[in-house]
């Protein structure tokens, strides 16, 4: 858990996996989340838990490890095969269902997605999420990514990062957790 970031790829592709977004839990409660290394859950840093957190439909459990709090969601198993296409940067391949809670999920949150709407907005044109244009391997996100990078880009290739091991959590716990039913 040392050094994780403050956003990382799990925030946008895995947590509305199980419904939430980066402002599910209160503006500004979300330090970060995490896929387990079981590949079943999500594990979501917060600053506080709420009993509202904990009414959530896939919420699990929360535990504390050196005085930060930690919840543990549970993804739906017909979700389940897109956390393995995580690890392996396949977004385009996520399923349909996956793709669409996802785009919903971060449009709650303020991130758009307009295809084939161009990048990056500046003179009235529409700025859309480059994370959620590669869902579909979007050719205006593929121009973009060419001539910044000034290489070309196959149109097989995925369009954004294999995540690191900063979206990704060692879910050891210490003592025995009543699991929530």
């Amino acid at each position: 858990m040392d050094n994780k970031g403050s956003n990382n790829l799990c925030n946008t592709y895995i947590l509305p996996l199980v419904g939430c977004n980066t402002l599910s839990f209160g503006v500004s409660n979300l330090v970060n989340s995490f896929v387990a290394d079981n590949d079943v859950n999500v594990v979501v840093h917060l600053r506080q838990i709420s009993t509202t957190i904990m009414q959530h439909k896939w919420y699990r459990y929360h535990f504390e490890r050196s005085g930060e709090v930690f919840v543990v969601y549970e993804i739906p198993e017909q979700l389940r095969e897109t956390v393995k296409l995580f690890r392996e940067g396949k977004y385009s391949q996520f399923s349909t269902l996956a793709k669409e809670a996802i785009r919903i999920q971060n449009k709650k949150a303020g991130m758009n997605y307009n295809t084939p709407s161009p990048i990056p907005g500046n003179s009235g044109r529409v700025i859309t999420s480059r994370e959620l244009m590669a869902l579909d391997k979007g050719e205006s996100l593929r121009k973009l990514l060419e001539s910044e990078l000034q290489v070309k880009i196959d149109k097989d290739a995925e369009l954004a990062s294999i995540p690191g091991e900063e979206c990704f959590f060692a879910l050891k716990i210490n003592k025995p957790v009543e699991l929530v039913s």
